[in-house]
Parts: structure tokens; sequence; C-alpha cells
């Protein structure tokens, strides 16, 4: 990756900036996976036979990808009588490339799992996508810092996110081309004790498009959803600079790609994360900052899948970019 950061102050009130990154990467995968047991014995199911030998079959996917993102940036800080605003207006962009060749399916040896022996002819098939994704997106987002007196923050945002998709298949040499957009919002309220505690309650709504391709119709999956309900309290000792945060929250990931037993793509995944994080920085001393942080998720599962198997079981996922009512967004 490489990429600039630029920034530039016009005067009391207005700054603009523009962020860029390029990026690229290259994967070469292939691998074998387990698709059950051979049935050694069919008369007698529960035959231990019967759970000695995996039948298996294989995966593998050549990627080339490259990515472009490009953001504008304009803000205004002014005040309107008792009241100041940080108000943000943006323009992003993102554009990426991926050259993909994918298989699954095929067979390989069985393998005996409590003698195994490994390699033997594997059977390969043939790609279920060979083609070029690109897919352009571009995003509109508007944010307002509010802040009453001394005490009392609220953040409102919103944006609107237009992505286009198309996939070139070198193996019938179509091309398709599908269309989305949504808007999402955001919410933040913070208030600031002259005792150095900040209660906050946040929403978050994400819209995310994938290159990820429906081995069914040819074409892109739709865009991902998410929702976050967060709240939490802040604590920084009146002329120090230790900070200590704790906070609940809800979220859940809508649409997302799973894979069944043959490790197939669809497009009927749903994760549900529920949790406690806290952290604490401090320094110690001058210039030695010590960090930190514990998060407690009771409930983080998935609650729909290709694969029943997954279903109630342990999402090991990025889920969802969100933020509270004071930081940037990050990945949890």
């Amino acid at each position: 990756m490489i990429g600039y950061q630029f920034e530039h102050r016009i005067d009391g009130t207005f700054t603009v900036r523009q962020n860029a990154r390029y990026a690229a990467q290259k994967l070469d995968y292939r691998g074998v996976q387990a698709s059950g047991f051979v049935s050694l014995n069919p008369d007698d199911a529960n035959d231990i036979a019967n759970f000695t030998q995996l039948s298996r079959s294989v995966f593998g996917s050549r990627e080339n990808i490259g990515a472009v993102a490009l953001d504008n940036q304009l803000q205004a800080d002014f005040r309107t009588g008792d009241v100041t605003h940080k108000l943000l207006v943006g323009l992003d962009y993102q554009r990426t490339r991926i050259d993909q060749v994918t298989f699954s399916g095929g067979s390989a040896p069985p393998l005996n799992i409590y003698a195994p022996v490994h390699g033997g002819a594997y059977d390969i098939p043939a790609p279920y996508f060979d083609g070029i994704t690109r897919l352009n997106q571009t995003g509109l987002y508007l944010q307002d810092q509010i802040k009453w007196g001394e005490r009392w923050s609220l953040t409102l945002g919103g944006r609107y996110d237009d992505a286009e998709s198309s996939v070139f298949s070198r193996l019938d040499g179509s091309t398709q081309r599908m269309r989305d957009h949504k808007f999402t919002s955001r919410a933040g309220l913070v208030y600031l004790h002259p005792s150095g505690w900040a209660p906050y309650l946040s929403y978050t709504e994400s819209f995310a498009p994938t290159a990820t391709i429906d081995p069914v119709s040819g074409n892109p999956f739709k865009p991902e959803g998410g929702k976050q309900y967060e709240a939490g309290v802040r604590y920084q000792p009146p002329g120090g600079k230790a900070l200590y945060s704790a906070a609940v929250f809800d979220l859940k990931r809508n649409n997302y790609i799973s894979y069944d037993a043959d490790f197939v793509p669809k497009q009927t995944g749903e994760i549900s994360v529920r949790g406690l994080e806290l952290e604490a920085t401090a320094e110690l001393v001058p210039r030695l900052n010590f960090t930190a942080s514990y998060a407690y998720t009771p409930r983080a599962i998935v609650t729909a899948s290709a694969n029943s198997a997954e279903i109630g079981k342990q999402a090991t996922a990025c889920l969802l970019y969100t933020s509270d009512a004071a930081d940037d967004m990050q990945c949890v």
C-alpha cells in the first residue's frame, strides 16, 4: 500500500483535507477440505469404521487485486449562539479490480484420520469463475458535531453510497452489471461532567458492497449491512492524562457471505454480537504510556448461514465498522 494525507487550514473557519491510498495484493491459494465420512459399512450406521475415512474435495483461487481510495473533506468550525459546530462534508471514491480464477469440488483421496497418508492423485475441477470484477463506490457524507456550552456534545451524520459493479467472464465472454445505493446514518450523544466522567450513547449503520461472485447467477452478491447500538462511560481525572472507558454494545451484521459444506458462497449469513469492552490508558512516567484493554463477548454467534453446522457457533470474522460518539471508525 502507498498513500498520502493532505490538510490545509484556509482560515479560522474552513479546513480542507484529501487522503489517498493505492493497494495491491496477489493470492494463490489451494487446499483440500473434508466433505464428510466414507460409509464403509452401510448396513450398520453406528459401526466405528464409518467414522474413520474422510472423503475430501479441493478448493483453490488465484487472484490479482488492485484498489484505489480517495477521500475529500471540507470542515467548517463556527458558532451559533451558545452552540458550536464542527460541520464536515465529504466525498469519497473507491475503485477495486479483481482478476480471479476460482474452483471448488473435484476430489482427493480419502484420508484415514487414525493413520493418515498424504499425497495421491487430486482431481481439480474446472473453475466456476474465471474473469475480472470491477467495483466502483462513491459516497457523499455529512456530519455535524454540536456542543452546547461545556457539557453536551451531539454528533449527527448521514451518508449516501452509490456502488456499481461489473463482472466479465472469460468462461462465456459475458459481462454482467449491477448497481446498488443506500443511505446510512449515525448518531452519538455525550455528557461531559466537570468531575471527568463522560457517559455516552451511540447508534451506527454500515453499508459494504462485496466483490464476491454468486456462482449460480455469475453476478456479485448484494451489499452487506449492519447496525450497532452502544452505551458507555469514560473517565479522565481532572488535570491528568489517564483515561478509562467501559462500554456495552449490541451489533448485527446482515446479508454477509457464508459458505456451504462444499465451500460454495451464498448470501444467507447473519452474525449477532453483544459484549463489554474495558480500556485504560495512563502515562506511567514522561514519554512512557501504558494501555490495557479487555473485551468480553458472551454472544458472538452465527445466527444464519449457508452451512447449518455454523449456526449457533462462535463467529470469527471482522464484523462491522463501528464508531462511538467521539471516536473514529474502528473494526471490532
